[in-house]
């Protein structure tokens, strides 16, 4: 699914679109969740939607696709592990998830977000591992939280990059974002510095 067709859905069907994109995403949209958030940012910096309820959604959509992996883990582990163990990249991604979880335990749903693809199999592991819910939810939602609004405010700041800025960050991870931000940030400061300066400079 385009990006355009992401836009033209949650144009249509608004708030309700969003959220079930986000919460059913992962399980079945060829677009990654980083995407899809950065374009709800994008939509409300367009006006189609409004960005506190834009945002909420969005959270909440998030909240809802790792609450489901955490069950699927606690509830339907065996069955779901077997037939991902198929897939050698599905494999790769659930091994450094495994690894995490026992080095790190439940900061491990922190130290996920850095690594691109294993951010989806930590939470799923973290059910298998019997993670008592308050626990999960305690790491899982904080770093959500933070890393949502880092991606909203990307796509609400700098949309029209949405493509270029998701293919760095499925490569590098989140740390990929922070770094565009920042470089973007820092561009735009000074753009509006130099712009403050020949103003200055026209009126003397």
């Amino acid at each position: 699914m385009e990006i355009e067709s992401l836009m033209l859905i949650i144009k249509e069907y608004g708030y309700i679109a969003l959220y079930f994109i986000l919460w059913l995403g992962f399980f079945g949209l060829p677009v990654p969740n980083e995407v899809i958030v950065m374009t709800s940012g994008f939509i409300t910096s367009k006006g189609l939607l409004q960005p506190l309820p834009g945002f909420i959604v969005t959270f909440a959509g998030v909240m809802s696709s790792l609450t489901t992996l955490y069950l699927l883990g606690r509830f339907s582990y065996k069955s779901i592990h077997t037939r991902l163990m198929r897939y050698k990249k599905i494999k790769e991604y659930i091994e450094k998830s495994e690894v995490l979880i026992e080095k790190y335990g439940p900061v491990a749903l922190v130290v996920g977000y850095v690594f691109p693809g294993v951010r989806h199999f930590v939470p799923f592991l973290s059910g298998s591992h019997k993670m008592d819910f308050r626990k999960f939810a305690f790491y899982a939602y904080s770093t959500a939280f933070i890393w949502t609004l880092l991606l909203f405010s990307t796509g609400y700041f700098f949309g029209n990059n949405i493509e270029q800025i998701g293919e760095v960050i499925y490569s590098i991870g989140i740390i990929g974002v922070i770094l565009i931000v920042l470089t973007f940030g820092t561009l735009i400061l000074l753009k509006r510095k130099r712009a403050r300066k020949a103003q200055l400079m026209s009126k003397e």
